[in-house]
């Protein structure tokens, strides 16, 4: 079992599982709520679902979900039942950074709904690594703040209505016939696997 009051001064966090398990396990079986200190900064998810209800810390300014295992998720009663609808819990204000790549999906497509973005989100990452289908990201309503977009490995966006003003990198590799809005004057780096 790990120390609990070892964790309340820590400002940098990973959580991680084994690779098999990470839908139902959490690091020393405790509750994930318990394992997140207040004071966290900077926190790592690996082979874990983050629930849509968990509570993070106020003060985190990055966030990554690594290979976030969402398979739980899957709705048999949905009218397509092998997709898979995936929430973030809410975000703290002062985020800076997110990234979240999906584990391995062989016969299931995720649908990452974003939900309200903090206004201090500069970089915004988000994958399906080496993945056999394609996912989705809802982008409705990014943020004047966001520098970095990185959409890719499998991703594919929707409701790409407009763009950042200020954004200066931009990657997107999902290969459907999308139309692109305007790029920003801002932009400094473009990269796309797709066609438009």
């Amino acid at each position: 079992m790990l120390p609990l009051l070892a964790l309340d001064q820590l400002v940098s966090l990973e959580l991680s599982t084994a690779y098999n398990f990470g839908s139902r396990l959490t690091p020393g079986g405790y509750p994930l709520q318990q394992l997140l200190p207040p004071g966290l900064q900077q926190l790592t998810f690996r082979y874990i679902h983050v629930p849509a209800n968990l509570v993070l810390p106020k003060g985190l300014t990055s966030l990554r979900i690594e290979e976030w295992s969402i398979r739980q998720l899957r709705d048999a009663d949905s009218e397509f039942p092998d997709d898979i609808y995936a929430r973030l819990p809410a975000l703290p204000p002062g985020l800076q950074s997110l990234t979240v790549a999906f584990s391995y999906m062989a016969d299931t497509c995720a649908f990452l709904k974003l939900g309200t973005l903090p206004p201090s989100l500069q970089y915004l990452e988000v994958s399906i690594p080496a993945s056999d289908c394609w996912g989705m990201v809802d982008l409705q309503g990014l943020l004047e703040s966001l520098r970095v977009l990185r959409i890719k490995e499998g991703m594919s966006p929707t409701n790409l209505v407009a763009l950042p003003p200020h954004l200066e990198v931009l990657e997107l590799d999902y290969p459907q016939n999308v139309q692109m809005p305007p790029l920003p004057q801002s932009l400094r780096q473009f990269r796309t696997g797709g066609l438009f």
